[in-house]
């Protein structure tokens, strides 16, 4: 296996990692370019799997549209989207809020962790002071968090005799490009100003449906850490193995065989940093989240760092230098946030998104 040729400072100034720690080299093409074919496939065939989509139809409703909400700052309009195949179908809701007096507004696809609104990660009104427009899905309403690949979207599109089908969070991660789909094709969503946004095990989907789906400009991975933007060797906290203990059901089920052994893995997560490039990533730490583990993912940016810069752009401006407690970078297309505090999806957080995807 070829080995990624560069030098991380953050190797020398944590030390902790390995001194021979190498990751492997991104897939090229025969000019040297990054083959993101290749590198997507193999995240797909290796973690996260393949969702099976022949056949399948997409039908969207407009449920209901209330004006003048909260406090008078937006619309608010409940889309039901209904997937159909083989005879069989599971749909969902989808809520969409549109701030007044700003057309010009991002959308942000944001995948929650919970049905009612507003609710602890998603600050409603205050994205609409901001600007800011977001098309909401709770992520148990496509299909449930557990080993249960029987009821929602997962009857429909996934095989768990197949080892490469699509494990739990390549099913989320489709529901948003899904939705991607209806939002520009019916002018909800402008082509330059579409982001998707996700925490903890729904920034690993949100970093997955950027790195899958060209068409976003933009991903906000909060706290992802484990399986979404940490490097997973020597990764401190949540590791492969204990992931896949746990988890098991969030990825494909050939993913388990790397659980102790992530240094025999052909692949680790610069992969989806790099398939993120040109586009912006914004990936925010924190200091008490050890699980995530800061260092791993502040690693995995300067990786992806050396696909931007072979484009000719800066990915990760503060390269080489880790980032202080309670500081962060906006000046390249990688922003990065080390911010104190607890594993959580803060106003913060959303503050500094918003920040950076309009530098």
């Amino acid at each position: 296996m070829k080995a990624l040729q560069f030098q991380s400072d953050v190797l020398r100034q944590t030390n902790r990692y390995s001194a021979k720690l190498e990751l492997p080299d991104y897939p090229r093409l025969a000019d040297g370019t990054l083959d993101r074919e290749e590198a997507l496939r193999v995240m797909l065939y290796e973690e996260y799997g393949f969702v099976n989509d022949e056949g399948l139809t997409v039908r969207t409703e407009v449920k209901e549209v209330l004006e003048n909400q909260f406090a008078g700052k937006c619309r608010q309009t409940t889309l039901l989207f209904t997937f159909e195949k083989n005879g069989d179908s599971s749909s969902f809701p989808v809520h969409m809020y549109v701030p007044y007096g700003n057309p010009n507004y991002e959308m942000v696809i944001e995948i929650n962790f919970h049905p009612e609104l507003p609710n602890k990660y998603f600050p409603i009104e205050e994205l609409m002071d901001r600007g800011i427009a977001v098309a909401h899905f709770n992520y148990k309403d496509v299909t449930s968090d557990d080993n249960d690949f029987t009821n929602g979207i997962a009857r429909l599109l996934s095989d768990r005799n197949d080892p490469h089908s699509a494990g739990k969070i390549a099913l989320w991660s489709y529901t948003a490009s899904q939705i991607a789909t209806y939002l520009l094709e019916n002018g909800y969503a402008d082509p330059a100003r579409l982001y998707v946004a996700g925490h903890s095990r729904l920034g690993k989907t949100a970093l997955l449906t950027a790195a899958r789906d060209e068409r976003f400009v933009g991903a906000l991975v909060n706290c992802s850490g484990s399986c979404g933007a940490a490097i997973a060797r020597e990764k401190l906290g949540e590791t492969v193995a204990k992931i896949c203990k746990t988890f098991p059901y969030w990825f494909c089920t050939h993913f388990h065989q790397y659980a102790n052994r992530e240094n025999e893995m052909p692949f680790d997560q610069h992969y989806l940093g790099a398939l993120v490039a040109p586009r912006k990533l914004c990936i925010v730490t924190a200091e008490k989240d050890t699980w995530a583990d800061t260092d791993a993912q502040y690693l995995m940016a300067e990786a992806a760092d050396v696909i931007y810069r072979e484009m000719g752009l800066v990915g990760l401006a503060c390269k080489g230098e880790m980032l202080p407690q309670g500081k962060c970078t906006t000046e390249g297309r990688i922003g990065f946030q080390k911010r104190a505090g607890e594993h959580f999806f803060s106003r913060d957080d959303w503050n500094f998104f918003i920040d950076y995807i309009r530098k």
